[in-house]
C-alpha cells in the first residue's frame, strides 16, 4: 500500500474511541426518574395513558432522527476520500513516467552526437532502471485504478440510497448496513477513522428508549396526578418531564457528523 492513501487516511482512532465510549458511559439517572409505579389512592380513578407511539409523537422535536442523512454523509465521505487518494497515485505515476521518456528520449539521440559518451549513457540508463524499479514497486497506476474503482463503488451506493427512499427509515438502514458491510470488507485500510456508525445508531436507539419510557410512565402518572387532584400540576413530575426532555435532546449525532466533515476537509 502506497503513501498517498496514508495522506488521506482518518486517523481518529482516539476520537473514535472517546465517542463511542462517551455514548457507552451516558448515564441516566435511574434514582432521579425512577417513577413510582404502585397505585395511591382509589384504584378506579379514570385517567388518560399515553402509549410509546404517542410519547414519541410528542417528542419529535427532541429526537435526532438524521440517521439516513448521516449514512449518506458517510458513503459520500468514503467516496471523496478514495477519489483524492486515485488522483494522488495518478500524479504520482506521472510524475515518474515523464522522466522516465525523456531520460529514454536521451538514450537514443546520445550516440548521435558523441559516440564516446559511454559514462553518460551509464549514468542515464541507471536512473532510468531506478526510475523503472521505482514505478514498478510503488504500483501507482495500480493504486489509482484500485481507489478509483472503491469511490466508484461507493458512489453507486449513493444512487442506490437515492432509489429507496420509499422504503422505511428502519428497512433502509438495515439494507445500508448490509451494503455497507460488503463493500468495506474488501477495502485494503479503513478511512474515517473505522466509525462503526451503525453500531452508533443502535446504543443511541438503546438510550432513547430508555428515557422514552421513563417520559411515558411519568406523564402517566401525572395525569392519573391530575384526574386525583382538580388537574394541577405536581411539580417534581413535572420537573421529571423537563429533565427527561433535556436528556433526549442531548442524544443527538452532532459530533459525529463535526467529526466526519472535519475529516472529510483535511
Amino acid at each position: 500500500m502506497s503513501s498517498s492513501i496514508d495522506s488521506y487516511h482518518i486517523s481518529v482512532e482516539n476520537d473514535d474511541e472517546k465517542y463511542m465510549k462517551q455514548i457507552d458511559n451516558y448515564q441516566i439517572d435511574d434514582q432521579r426518574y425512577s417513577i413510582d409505579d404502585t397505585e395511591s389512592g382509589s384504584s378506579d380513578v379514570e385517567y388518560k395513558k399515553i402509549s410509546y407511539p404517542e410519547a414519541m409523537q410528542r417528542l419529535e422535536t427532541y429526537l435526532d432522527n438524521s440517521e439516513l442523512d448521516i449514512v449518506h454523509d458517510y458513503i459520500k465521505s468514503k467516496k471523496i476520500i478514495f477519489e483524492r487518494a486515485s488522483h494522488a497515485e495518478y500524479v504520482k505515476a506521472l510524475l515518474l513516467n515523464i522522466p522516465s521518456i525523456i531520460v529514454a528520449v536521451a538514450l537514443g539521440f546520445i550516440p548521435w552526437f558523441d559516440v564516446s559518451t559511454q559514462i553518460p549513457i551509464s549514468v542515464l540508463s541507471g536512473i532510468l532502471l531506478c526510475l523503472q524499479q521505482w514505478l514498478y514497486h510503488g504500483n501507482y497506476s495500480t493504486n489509482a485504478q484500485m481507489y478509483a474503482e472503491y469511490s466508484s463503488n461507493y458512489a453507486t451506493m449513493l444512487i442506490h440510497l437515492d432509489k429507496i427512499k420509499y422504503l422505511s427509515s428502519d428497512t433502509m438502514l438495515k439494507c445500508m448496513e448490509s451494503k455497507l458491510e460488503c463493500i468495506d470488507k474488501h477495502v485494503p485500510r479503513p478511512v474515517l477513522g473505522n466509525i462503526n456508525i451503525f453500531a452508533t445508531f443502535k446504543k443511541m436507539e438503546h438510550k432513547r428508549n430508555i428515557l422514552i419510557r421513563k417520559y411515558v410512565r411519568t406523564e402517566n402518572k401525572l395525569s392519573k396526578w391530575r384526574a386525583q387532584n382538580s388537574n394541577t400540576n405536581e411539580p417534581s413530575l413535572v420537573a421529571k418531564i423537563k429533565d427527561i426532555k433535556g436528556q433526549l435532546a442531548q442524544l443527538n449525532y452532532s459530533e459525529l457528523k463535526k467529526k466526519m466533515e472535519h475529516e472529510t476537509t483535511l
